[in-house]
């Protein structure tokens, strides 16, 4: 069968189309490390829908109006069937930047190198430094990498210092505690914090925007700027990944808030609204710590448990959680 396919199917190939065959080959056996490093693609139809809230917001003339640069751009998959009058992609591989090119994507485009968290302003190229230092309008469209740096060393694919960049130091100096270590959170604190653009289209995990240890990282991040629209969707809308929260947030000056349309794939690349999700980040008093301070006296034994059915086999053979009912909960 197979020397039957090869005789049907086998030619020649031009130098240019075997050079585009490896690059392929080289990206796919790249991408499960980029699996590992957090980096995830955007389906088309959601980047779709993601353009389609920016113009809601920024109007629809927003790719002519607006100067947008990608920070983290992989394949390009926000940008490369669109145009746009300005725009600036940065990736990490240079790869990237040789199949974009092999395959033209975006060829009006400025595509250069970048380490996002690690290289100095200077290494910018110098169209993108006059753009930002001029003050013109600037936004970043950007899906960065989801990781924590974990220390696991009894998992063969751990995180481990993938959160230690330059940019992380700087945050760690500001005492940003655990944001310090997500690289989302990284790029998201760069663009705001050393390149002060406060123009901001992103997707991520909606941490950022709930959990009280980034308290001190919503002080820097909000000072001047708000979450002014967006939409919540499964990551499992990503390939092959596990079932969690992604936030598409637009953040610029504006009025704030905090209730997001929840969305999922309907089929035939059709999006459709399923609900609205509401998500508090405002430093307000939260139920876990409320619980703590009104039943502090008052709790009862549980078991330890490891999931839903099982009991968990730890040194403690119980531990104490509030008493609901004497709450009135």
């Amino acid at each position: 069968s197979y020397i039957s396919f090869i005789t049907e199917f086998s030619r020649t190939y031009t130098p240019k189309q075997k050079h585009i065959f490896t690059a392929i080959l080289d990206r796919l056996i790249e991408d499960t490390t980029r699996r590992n490093q957090g980096e995830f693609f955007t389906p088309y139809e959601w980047v779709n829908k993601s353009h389609e809230y920016i113009s809601s917001v920024y109007g629809k003339d927003w790719k002519e109006k607006y100067v947008v640069w990608d920070t983290a751009w992989g394949t390009g998959n926000l940008t490369r069937d669109y145009e746009f009058k300005e725009l600036y992609v940065s990736t990490l591989n240079q790869s990237d930047i040789d199949i974009a090119n092999q395959m033209n994507y975006n060829p009006n485009a400025t595509k250069f190198q970048f380490d996002f968290l690690n290289d100095p302003y200077e290494s910018l190229p110098e169209g993108l430094r006059r753009v930002i230092e001029s003050g013109k309008q600037i936004i970043v469209l950007m899906n960065p990498p989801y990781g924590t740096a974990r220390t696991d060393k009894n998992v063969s694919n751990s995180k481990t210092n993938i959160g230690k960049t330059y940019v992380n130091s700087e945050m760690l100096n500001k005492k940003l505690g655990e944001s310090s270590k997500q690289l989302y959170s990284q790029f998201l604190f760069r663009v705001v914090e050393n390149f002060k653009i406060k123009n901001i289209a992103m997707f991520s995990p909606s941490l950022f925007l709930t959990t009280k240890s980034y308290n001190e990282f919503r002080k820097i991040i909000f000072k001047d700027i708000k979450v002014v629209s967006g939409f919540i969707m499964n990551a499992k809308e990503f390939d092959d990944t596990s079932e969690w929260p992604i936030l598409f947030s637009i953040i610029k000056d504006g009025e704030e808030v905090n209730t997001f349309d929840l969305l999922e794939s309907g089929g035939d690349d059709k999006i459709i609204k399923i609900g609205e999700k509401m998500l508090n980040y405002t430093n307000i008093e939260r139920a876990c710590d409320w619980v703590k301070v009104k039943n502090k006296s008052d709790k009862i034994t549980v078991p330890n448990l490891s999931s839903a059915l099982q009991t968990k086999n730890t040194n403690k053979k119980s531990f104490f959680i509030p008493n609901l009912e004497k709450l009135n909960v």
